[in-house]
């Protein structure tokens, strides 16, 4: 965290001082990890004061915060390449690494681990549905001779729109309707209205300026993370020529590594703690965000700055992207996991980094 605070300055300030562009790169990125952790302390203030509903709708829309800030700066930019590598090393990151060391680690110290089927099997379910909304423009692609011509862009604003109406369902049953149903089945909704009743009546009208101090904390990190998010993608061209890295490696393996440290340290904490129920649940509502959330704003805003993005994705990134997703699925299919599962899971990461890094430069 300290390092984080220390590394904003470094990053804002250090073109004018002369600094590398490596060196500003490396401090926006790990300013952006430690604004990341910052903004999920943030929501989860958000819950507690003003309940769990309300801490969902803030995690549900600004978890992402940062892979969304980042890729909008990039789409301004026109680095489309690096949005999509963004988005594929997200999900990548998430549901393999992620995924992987949380089986790992945990294996390690407890052996096998189980969850919940139920809900794992939603999860993947999600994520197949989703790999599969995202194959449907790259097939289309394929048969069109001219790239973000008018038929693709129509089609890949057309799978954005129902990507977003899915994510929103998706909220709504978790936060509303299984919430509701799972109190009705335990019998305990009375009670449960009861507790709020009597926890808002404890706070009073004279608590407004502690409730709305948690909301106060979430937008001055939001803005944060927007503000480092530009000066990182601004110095990103000049840092990967010095450094001699391709955008696709960049927004591969650093882009998500940054913006998805949080959720991998709760992840794989939460494992650790032999809760992997939990770490998978909070590894798949990443990862569902990356997909059903953050890409469909990104076609949209890419249409308002004048550099519109469809969501046709090369056979590697589609590929990688599926595989992904079945590895995943494969994994949580049985209600447990293990530390080998988490060794092959960590594997297919690495290979499919590499591939990745050998990509040659545009």
């Amino acid at each position: 965290m300290w390092a984080a605070l220390v590394a904003v300055p470094v990053a804002l300030a250090g073109p004018r001082f002369g600094f590398p562009p490596a060196v500003v790169f490396a401090a926006a990125a790990v300013a952006l990890a430690g604004l990341t952790s910052m903004t999920g302390d943030a929501i989860e203030a958000v819950a507690l004061a003003h309940g769990r509903r309300a801490g969902g709708l803030a995690n549900a829309a600004f978890g992402s915060a940062t892979l969304l800030a980042l890729s909008a700066c990039a789409v301004y930019d026109g680095r489309l390449t690096l949005v999509k590598a963004s988005l594929t090393g997200s999900i990548l990151t998430y549901l393999v690494l992620g995924l992987g060391l949380s089986a790992f680690l945990g294996g390690l110290r407890h052996g096998t681990q189980y969850f919940s089927r139920e809900g794992a099997n939603i999860a993947a379910t999600m994520m197949v549905l989703s790999v599969i909304a995202l194959g449907v423009p790259a097939l289309y692609g394929q048969w069109m001779p001219v790239r973000n011509s008018g038929p693709v862009e129509s089609l890949s604003e057309a799978v954005a729109a129902v990507m977003l109406g899915v994510f929103l369902l998706s909220r709504y049953y978790h936060l509303f309707w299984d919430a509701d149903a799972a109190s009705a089945r335990r019998g305990a909704r009375r009670t449960t209205v009861a507790a709020d009743t009597r926890e808002r009546g404890a706070h009073g009208a004279g608590s407004i300026a502690l409730r709305a101090r948690p909301v106060a904390k979430l937008a001055a990190v939001l803005a944060a993370v927007a503000v480092v998010a530009v000066a990182m993608v601004r110095v990103a061209p000049a840092a990967m020529a010095t450094a001699g890295l391709n955008e696709r490696f960049v927004g591969f393996i650093v882009v998500p590594l940054v913006s998805g440290a949080a959720v991998l340290h709760v992840g794989i904490r939460t494992a650790w703690r032999n809760r992997m129920d939990l770490s998978l649940a909070i590894i798949a509502d990443a990862s569902m965000a990356v997909v059903l959330w953050v890409a469909p704003l990104l076609v949209f805003w890419s249409l308002a700055v004048g550099h519109p993005m469809d969501l046709i994705f090369g056979p590697v990134e589609l590929a990688a992207m599926a595989a992904s997703a079945a590895i995943a699925a494969l994994v949580q299919l049985d209600g447990e996991s293990n530390w080998l599962e988490g060794a092959m899971l960590m594997a297919v990461y690495l290979l499919i980094g590499l591939a990745f890094s050998w990509w040659p430069a545009d």
